[in-house]
């Protein structure tokens, strides 16, 4: 594994990351990890994108979950973070999210829900993290081959969130097309930099295809995972196109060079792992993680409530007292999932910085074990974190039991 996966400091825990996700051998199991944030985006009283609640927990958990499924690991947990505390909103909210989920079959046992303390909030702040499992030869990232071409499924639209756009379940049945190479769900930099980014992490470059249905419309936002981007031989091209996709498909370019990226299809095990009644995942060679949540609201720089605090010195606080609660029930800290209801010009980049500084005294390499998200597309005047700290402990039975 020593191609792809680093020494975390912890013994028997490998990681490495992949674009978007960050993924961990415990032994030889890997667990790969997804997340998003969504602020300013409901049916709260100043939210910037109005929308029912419902929708907007749809919308939410669209982006981690399409990437899920699409690397090939089998969904095992969803954590959703409230900023705020129990509410009918919230109820809505996460509804949205079990709707999503059983599109791919997903029940609501796979959701474990904290919430904040905060009672009334003018805007929606909601940070959520997905879990999956490696089989061993199912990892489909990396995959790519040189001279694919590369077509886009479904339009680049920040609009018609859920009635018109790419969903989960059509993201699952790309990825199960034994002719497509490779997936890649794409968000708000739009498809071009999806595109570079598909490329660069196959070890080639990406070449447009001037005159095409997309020309002009590349640098488009797509929303929330609205657009797919899939790799194919230009032969299978027609195949793509007979599948009956209620989306447009079209040309978009061709992935050149030669290969030098990883293939991580050979990761993982033919084991098992489960998600616990306490939220814990208890992997079946004996690890057990356990994650905690972390959570603040109307905090930063510019609450309503006239409070001010730096951002940066928010996470530090949050982060140092999750590290500390992990080592306390007997946990090593090896990720730290930081969703910032904030952009990176409001303090994200403060804080991102802080944060790397801070989990080398934890024994963590930000490079890896730090990940997250910001909402630099949607302003809001109060604050949230939504964090997530996981931890890892090797069980004495070895079989995931206590």
């Amino acid at each position: 594994m020593a191609e792809f996966f680093s020494p975390t400091g912890i013994d028997g825990i490998m990681g490495g990351k992949f674009r978007d996700l960050n993924l961990f051998s415990f032994d030889g199991a890997v667990l790969s990890f997804a997340c998003d944030s969504s602020r300013s985006v409901g049916e709260l009283q100043k939210d910037r994108f109005w929308e029912p609640a419902h929708e907007a927990g749809v919308i939410m958990i669209r982006v981690p979950l399409s990437e899920m499924v699409v690397c090939g690991a089998e969904l095992r947990a969803v954590y959703l973070d409230y900023c705020y505390s129990d509410s009918k909103y919230n109820r809505a909210f996460r509804k949205g999210v079990e709707d999503e989920m059983s599109l791919i079959g997903a029940g609501p046992a796979m959701l474990r829900t904290t919430f904040g303390t905060y009672a009334n909030p003018l805007y929606s702040a909601t940070g959520a993290v997905v879990v999956g499992f490696a089989i061993a030869g199912a990892l489909g990232i990396g995959q790519s081959q040189p001279d694919d071409i590369v077509c886009a499924v479904g339009l680049p639209s920040d609009k018609d969130y859920c009635e018109k756009r790419l969903n989960t379940v059509a993201a699952a049945r790309l990825a199960a097309l034994d002719f497509v190479h490779e997936v890649l769900p794409c968000g708000s930099k739009g498809i071009l930099y999806e595109a570079n980014t598909l490329a660069e992490t196959n070890g080639m470059v990406f070449e447009e295809r001037a005159g095409t249905v997309l020309s002009g419309q590349s640098a488009l936002s797509c929303g929330p995972a609205g657009v797919a981007l899939v790799t194919l031989t230009e032969k299978d091209y027609k195949r793509l196109l007979e599948q009956e996709f209620p989306f447009q498909i079209n040309l978009f370019g061709r992935i050149k060079g030669e290969k030098t990226g990883h293939r991580l299809e050979k990761y993982g095990t033919s084991g098992s792992c489960r998600l616990e009644e306490n939220g814990d995942i208890a992997i079946d060679n004996g690890w057990i993680i356990r994650s905690v949540a972390a959570i603040s609201y109307a905090l930063g720089e510019e609450p309503e409530d006239g409070r001010r605090r730096p951002v940066d010195l928010v996470a530090v606080d949050l982060a140092t007292e999750a590290a500390g609660n992990l080592l306390r029930m007997g946990f090593s800290p090896f990720l730290v999932v930081n969703n910032l209801n904030f952009a990176m010009d409001r303090g994200g980049d403060r804080t991102i910085s802080a944060l790397a500084k801070l989990l080398p005294e934890f024994s963590m390499k930000p490079g890896i074990q730090l990940t997250g998200s910001t909402e630099d597309n949607h302003y809001a005047g109060q604050t949230g974190f939504a964090m997530r700290m996981f931890g890892a402990r090797k069980s004495l039975c070895g079989d995931g039991n206590e």
